[in-house]
């Protein structure tokens, strides 16, 4: 329990923060406060409320998951701040991505929400949506991640296409992240180097580039390579509150056009940095006169990434003893 003496110290502490905090409330006008009733997004309430009266409402999704009771006590708790409260209603549970009840169920609620108030701000006329959560106490274990959806709309009869990126937020200082830059792709059949062997991005179009030759109905093993230095060394913070250094651990994903298909959609770089005998991925001409570009994207698990191409087509298919390469190449693991 703390004493009158150690309260009063914790609050002049904290008075400097307090008054950032109304000072960047204040600059927005109006705020739809993201409210459950908490802790946390009762404070923020409080403060938008306090700051900027009736331009500041409090949105409370209802869905099964919130039981009555605390569906009664938020509202009891907004009235007694004197924030303007709505309510409405929220059906994450008819998402089959959250029923399942993923590690990452968190992040299809939180979809489910700010859908919701983005909805409702624009309904009312808010500048911006505030939520509220505990600062990291590890400082940077991980930080604090989002996850940014998106969809484009393209007139594509099949619908938008959409992506995600889970973006993660650190305190600053230390050594900045640098991207992981690739260096070329090593093509391999049955374990040994396919033709060219060691193939760097395409510098231009595929009008300008060299294509890999890709015979039909063979599968090529795909290993791509870094460029030295690509794989940092970072200190962070272990669940213990210790300082460790760890290696960034990359992993790979391989996009093709029509005309080629991929074998595996993602592969991590292997820890002792040897890959399978036939690289991480492979890729296959399905289509006679076909031509195309291969994508390798990079990701280093801290915000890093890049990607590069490749040019491709396809070839006439070869027979079994031809598709060897000459036997002056070494049998070996891959790079």
């Amino acid at each position: 329990m703390l004493n009158q003496e150690q309260i009063q110290s914790i609050s002049a502490h904290s008075l400097s923060k307090l008054e950032a905090v109304r000072s960047l409330m204040k600059s927005y006008g109006s705020a739809l406060v993201a409210y459950s009733g908490g802790v946390d997004s009762s404070f923020v309430l409080k403060i938008a409320s306090d700051v900027l009266g009736q331009n500041a409402v409090g949105l409370t999704a209802l869905s099964p998951a919130l039981p009555p009771e605390e569906e009664q006590e938020a509202a009891c708790l907004a009235s007694l701040i004197g924030a303007r409260h709505v309510t409405v209603r929220s059906e994450e549970l008819a998402n089959p991505d959250y029923a399942r009840n993923p590690s990452n169920r968190c992040y299809f609620c939180k979809t489910e929400l700010y859908d919701i108030c983005e909805e409702k701000r624009s309904q009312l006329g808010l500048s911006v949506i505030c939520d509220g959560f505990n600062a990291d106490d590890l400082k940077g274990f991980g930080g604090v991640r989002v996850q940014f959806s998106f969809s484009v709309e393209n007139g594509d009869p099949e619908g938008p296409a959409y992506g995600s990126k889970v973006l993660l937020f650190s305190p600053r200082g230390g050594i900045p992240n640098q991207n992981p830059l690739l260096n070329d792709v090593l093509l391999t059949r049955d374990g040994v180097t396919f033709g060219p062997g060691s193939v760097a991005p395409s510098a231009g179009t595929c009008d300008q580039a060299t294509p890999i030759d890709l015979p039909l109905d063979l599968e090529i093993g795909l290993r791509p390579r870094l460029q030295n230095g690509s794989r940092e060394q970072y200190v962070t913070t272990d669940y213990r509150g210790n300082q460790v250094s760890l290696t960034e651990q990359p992993r790979y994903s391989f996009y093709v056009t029509p005309g080629a298909e991929i074998g595996v959609d993602s592969a991590d770089e292997p820890l002792d940095g040897v890959a399978p005998p036939d690289g991480l991925s492979r890729i296959t001409g399905r289509a006679a006169g076909a031509k195309g570009t291969l994508w390798i994207v990079v990701r280093d698990g801290r915000g890093g990434e890049s990607w590069a191409n490749w040019c491709w087509q396809t070839i006439p298919a070869i027979t079994p003893s031809s598709s060897r390469p000459a036997s002056g190449h070494a049998r070996s693991g891959l790079q």
